[in-house]
């Protein structure tokens, strides 16, 4: 999974746009990128673009689980925007869509 970090101050919007795939080989660096936006004291809203995500698997499943729990002690919130039919697919299938906010 390649990603990439855009911090928007005006509105403490801060968003990782996700390409490829999100499973068991890069969630390690998935969760480090997070992690480094939702410690960002600015950021109120983190936004995970899945617009060129194309897979998620049982480990991607998991590590958006413990971002959410860690964004949702923050203070913050989380929002999915762009997901694909394939990946809304595999979230309502674990009814993650009614655990985090599909955009």
């Amino acid at each position: 999974m390649d990603n990439q970090a855009e911090i928007r101050q005006p509105d403490g919007e801060c968003s990782l746009v996700l390409e490829g795939r999100l499973d068991y080989s890069n969630t390690v660096n998935f969760h480090s990128r997070c992690n480094s936006l939702i410690a960002m004291p600015e950021a109120s809203r983190v936004i995970l673009d899945c617009g060129k995500l194309t897979y998620i698997d049982s480990s991607g499943i998991g590590a958006l689980m413990v971002i959410n729990d860690r964004v949702t002690r923050e203070g913050k919130s989380l929002e999915l925007h762009n997901c694909s039919s394939d990946v809304k697919k595999v979230l309502k299938l674990v009814n993650l869509h009614k655990v985090l906010k599909l955009v």
